[in-house]
């Protein structure tokens, strides 16, 4: 019956070692995206793979959101070269759509027709790829958008659309812990073994000599324990620090889509000037007060890149009072921008890099229509637990 005793003691405080890990597994938080609702989307959804991803395959979604009456098009697809595009499954049965694949430029062209328009959102198909056989160190996948990218719509409701590119997400494989981590379980197994062994001997010596078998045996459990907590924690400390690729992408597009608005003189509290319906005159031109300064500018935008900023919009200071220039308020853009897409480079814990990535169309004398892209870098950094930009330029 002491046997049973000891032995269920034994079970439990092992079974511990295992349960104390719990306390150290993250927590998902859900990020929800805001987006510009007036425009088509055309957004590609990558997936995070984890560790040990090597040589595994991933799924890419492509859907059309928002949409309005789209009838057919063509996507071009830029996908890193690292991975080997496998084949689209899932295709939308509404669409008459092929995909080619140009494996040494890393290009996909999806192209579909319908001889009816489709609305809402559409998912049109999926993408399959197998990521590389050996995978060093963490890694994020770009899949973006080529300039060839058009769709085309019926009702001549015409064709504007915002662009989510996406990533595919591998962590780095530790197998150093791994190893470790074995080693640990491996050593307490046997010292169970030994202990118990030792108990059996022990019993036939007396009490007294079981009870020092049992200090002993609860002694080396609570320090395979505490080794093995310590551990864990140290095995997930830099992942529970830095933040995801999800979460990084909507961070990055939030803001960048808030300077745009800011340096468009929108999303701010405006005031005139009560004895000039014109505005405030400084230096022979005129002025809006902007009253949040501080909760609009200040707080989204980092010290060393406020100046900047403010010269992109006109915004200038007088007797601690910020002004943003007229011309700004309904600012039409370059009539041959299209649209932006950030493409995430790399992300820590304190830093966000990625490329915003500006698609341009315009025609030459003869109509033909011609396609550029300009890519300029985007940063965001942490400044008191709040991610601020640090980096920007305006895309038209």
């Amino acid at each position: 019956m002491k046997n049973r005793k000891i032995i269920c003691i034994i079970l439990m405080i092992f079974l511990t070692f295992f349960i104390t890990k719990q306390a150290y597994a993250e927590q998902d938080n859900e990020i929800n995206e805001n987006v510009n609702i007036n425009k088509m989307e055309i957004e590609l959804t990558g997936v995070d793979a984890g560790k040990n991803c090597e040589n595994k395959e991933a799924m890419v979604d492509v859907s059309i959101n928002n949409a309005n009456y789209v009838n057919g098009g063509t996507i071009q697809i830029k996908y890193d070269s690292d991975l080997t595009f496998v084949n689209a499954e899932n295709k939308n049965e509404n669409y008459s759509m092929e995909v080619v694949n140009n494996q040494d430029e890393s290009i996909l062209i999806i192209a579909f027709t319908s001889n009816e328009g489709q609305s809402g959102d559409i998912k049109l198909c999926s993408l399959k790829f197998r990521l590389p056989k050996t995978i060093k160190e963490e890694k994020y996948y770009n899949i973006s958008f080529g300039e060839s990218t058009n769709i085309t719509t019926t009702q001549n409701l015409g064709s504007e659309y915002n662009l989510f590119p996406t990533t595919i997400h591998c962590e780095k494989s530790n197998k150093t812990m791994t190893i470790i981590k074995w080693i640990l379980i491996i050593v307490g197994i046997v010292l169970i073994v030994v202990i118990i062994k030792n108990l059996i001997k022990n019993k036939k010596r007396g009490w007294d000599s079981m009870k020092k078998s049992i200090k002993i045996l609860i002694v080396t459990f609570i320090i395979i324990v505490i080794v093995g907590t310590v551990f864990y924690a140290i095995a997930n400390k830099n992942k529970e620090k830095n933040i995801s690729e999800e979460e990084a992408l909507v961070i990055a597009k939030e803001k960048y889509n808030l300077l745009l608005e800011y340096a468009e003189a929108n999303n701010m509290n405006l005031s005139g000037n009560s004895d000039n319906q014109e505005g405030y005159s400084f230096n022979g031109e005129y002025y809006l007060k902007i009253d949040n300064y501080d909760d609009t500018i200040k707080a989204n935008i980092a010290d060393e890149d406020i100046e900047n900023f403010k010269n992109i919009a006109q915004i200038i200071e007088n007797n601690g009072n910020y002004y943003i220039n007229v011309d700004r308020v309904g600012l039409k853009k370059d009539s041959t921008y299209s649209s932006t897409q950030i493409v995430l480079k790399s992300i820590t814990k304190d830093e966000i890099v990625c490329n915003a990535e500006s698609f341009y169309i315009s025609y030459d004398e003869q109509g033909n229509k011609q396609n550029s892209k300009i890519i300029q870098e985007f940063k965001l950094k942490k400044v008191n637990k709040i991610w601020k930009v640090s980096e920007f330029e305006l895309p038209y």
